[in-house]
């Protein structure tokens, strides 16, 4: 059911690109971008399961409060002497203001204000992008189903006062929130609008939390991937979990660009199971996830997809999952999977046109055959979308 429509409050959803419409407008403006992009690719558009115009895109539960997860850019308000917390005017470094946001979760709104109130009381300097002077960078912050949250501070270093006022501030967040579980730290010097660097250390708390995926233990940490609607992927899962289910208690599933291990780890039960992620800080808590689920044959590897084809090559997967980046998967990974041969292929995307780019690459293999394509509201209120394509190979 399409919630009621609901006023918008902060400067980024009256700017929206469908502040206007309703959401069955907005949903359907989403559908024909969707069909579009599917039908500049010939031969999928030709093995499409069903007619090109018959594509749909599920709408999410509620368009509102919908964001258990942020990345919010530092920025300084003179006039009121306080942080302020949002993301960058598309092609500059002008900062909208996230204040209110209704596309977030209301229970990051507390912890949000605590952040900007601490920084004003702790005298710690925002970080100046084209200046690259100062301290505090981002903040990421997320929320899970259950209410405990995660928080990182993103910035150059971790040494001198602004270390220390930085690391009172988290134990003042933490003595302020009890269901505030992590305060990290992450290090990034290196200019760009690249989030996050290298190292995470632990400032307050544990460093992972406990979260479960279908009844699946999985280990969560602040800045490993995962969606930023639960409520949506959850109901991604669900569709994964039973196909999965269809290949038997056998088949060997590999899980790349796997983030937290959300999907592999609740979509498998006794099958074999590789995870590959490129943060290096999620491979210890996969492998806890994996222990505290009783699970013996997983290999987790860390690493860039493209430097690790040859664990993939010797895993010998027979189910491959795909859950990329914007820029879609890799042409040594597309080439591989082709040399692999694997029995079936599932392919989450947030970006249509790669999405569509590298099926109708493996589609140049008349053995793939697309089994089902699905659109999913994973943002309502933006131009994103997430995409679902299961293949099989006969």
């Amino acid at each position: 059911m399409i919630e009621k429509e609901e006023p918008r409050t902060c400067a980024h959803c009256l700017a929206g690109p469908f502040a206007t419409l309703s959401y069955a407008e907005e949903l359907a403006v989403k559908t024909r971008a969707l069909q579009a992009e599917l039908a500049t690719a010939p031969r999928l558009r030709e093995r499409l399961p069903v007619p090109l115009e018959d594509i749909q895109l599920r709408p999410a539960p509620a368009r509102t409060g919908y964001r258990g997860s942020v990345k919010l850019v530092f920025g300084w308000d003179k006039a009121a002497r306080e942080a302020r917390l949002g993301i960058y005017q598309p092609g500059s470094h002008r900062l909208i203001d996230l204040r209110h946001c209704r596309e977030h979760d209301p229970r990051l709104e507390p912890v949000l204000e605590a952040v900007r109130q601490g920084v004003a009381r702790h005298g710690l300097p925002v970080y100046h992008e084209e200046k690259a002077r100062g301290f505090l960078r981002y903040l990421l912050l997320r929320v899970l189903p259950d209410g405990r949250q995660l928080a990182c501070f993103v910035t150059p270093h971790a040494e001198g006062g602004w270390q220390t006022a930085l690391e009172e501030l988290a134990r003042d967040l933490r003595a302020v929130f009890p269901e505030l579980r992590c305060v990290a730290q992450n290090l990034n010097p290196t200019p760009g609008n690249c989030v996050l660097g290298a190292r995470t250390q632990l400032l307050e708390g544990q460093f992972h939390v406990p979260c479960r995926f279908l009844e699946t233990p999985v280990a969560v940490s602040a800045t490993s991937f995962i969606q930023a609607n639960l409520a949506v992927f959850r109901s991604i899962l669900a569709e994964l979990d039973d196909w999965v289910r269809g290949f038997g208690a056998a088949a060997r599933v590999a899980d790349l660009y796997c983030g937290c291990g959300a999907i592999g780890l609740s979509v498998t039960r006794t099958q074999p199971l590789f995870l590959l992620e490129s943060e290096h800080a999620s491979q210890l808590p996969l492998m806890e996830a994996a222990r505290a689920d009783g699970r013996e044959e997983i290999a987790v590897t860390s690493g860039r997809v493209e430097e690790c084809l040859s664990s993939l090559e010797l895993f010998e997967p027979e189910l491959v999952i795909v859950d990329p980046p914007r820029r879609g998967l890799d042409p040594a990974l597309l080439e591989l999977l082709n040399q692999l041969k694997p029995r079936a292929l599932a392919y989450l995307s947030c970006n249509p046109h790669s999405l569509t780019r590298d099926l109708d690459g493996l589609l140049a293999d008349p053995a793939w055959q697309v089994e089902s394509l699905v659109g999913h509201d994973m943002l309502p209120g933006t131009e994103r979308l997430e995409a679902l394509a299961l293949l099989r190979r006969s």
